[in-house]
């Protein structure tokens, strides 16, 4: 169904954060399994996130850090083609 939005709409932005990464990726041909550390960690933010339009239009401080806290060990693994990371 993913997918099936994402080729109707082209220019449709789609944003997945957590298990929402993990379901997009896998509907993109990437892959998830269990990463290798849990606990609280840096996360690098790229500049190229904080420029995205509809990111500016929240009013959010740009940060090039986050301190996140992991509670699970599944994450994407492998990120599929034509998909850019931005943290």
């Amino acid at each position: 169904m993913i997918r099936d939005v994402y080729e109707r709409v082209p220019k449709c932005k789609i944003l997945g954060i957590c298990y929402g990464i993990q379901i997009l990726a896998e509907a993109f041909g990437g892959k998830c399994g269990e990463l290798p550390k849990m606990g609280s960690c840096p996360l690098k933010i790229c500049q190229k996130f904080w420029e995205l339009s509809y990111i500016k239009e929240l009013g959010v401080e740009p940060k090039p850090n986050l301190l996140i806290t992991e509670s699970h060990v599944d994450g994407v693994i492998e990120v599929p083609k034509n998909c850019e990371v931005y943290a």
